[in-house]
This record gives C-alpha cells, sequence and structure tokens, in this order.
C-alpha cells in the first residue's frame, strides 16, 4: 500500500482542523507543504462526497431544523422587543 493512501485512510473519516493537519503531514510523515495541502483538499472531498459536507466537532445543541428556525424566531422577538422599549 502506498504511503499517502495509507494515510488517507487513516484520517479521511476523522475531523481535520487545517493547519494542525498539515503541520503533522510535514512533521510526522516528511511531507512537503503541497503534499499536505493535497492531502487536506482529497480528505475533503472525498468527507463532502460521503457525509455531505466536511466533519465538524460536534458544537450543536441536537436540535431539529424546525427546532432551530421557532429557536432563532423566538430569540429575535426578544431583541426586538428590547430595542423598541
Amino acid at each position: 500500500m502506498d504511503k499517502k493512501e495509507m494515510i488517507f485512510n487513516l484520517y479521511k473519516d476523522n475531523v481535520i482542523v487545517s493547519k494542525k493537519f498539515k503541520d503533522e503531514m510535514k512533521e510526522k510523515y516528511g511531507f512537503n507543504a503541497w503534499e499536505a495541502d493535497d492531502m487536506f483538499v482529497r480528505i475533503n472531498n472525498y468527507q463532502i462526497k460521503k457525509y455531505g459536507g466536511r466533519l465538524e466537532f460536534n458544537n450543536h445543541t441536537g436540535l431539529t431544523k424546525e427546532e432551530s428556525k421557532y429557536q432563532n424566531k423566538l430569540a429575535n422577538q426578544r431583541e426586538n422587543s428590547r430595542k423598541h422599549r
């Protein structure tokens, strides 16, 4: 198995942060800047194709789309009521 293919398979289903990932590729595996950037783009494209977007740390509250819209509507109403007092 090729070194780049092995690294791709290790990181493809994980959350990766651009700067940290590229620095790790350079230090740990001896990639140059272009190779690290290409690997980052390849992994991002794979995640977009498989998951419909980049994998990110789970910071959301677990609300559905409708619940999020409703919460946003309530927040806007509170803000506007404070402005017009």
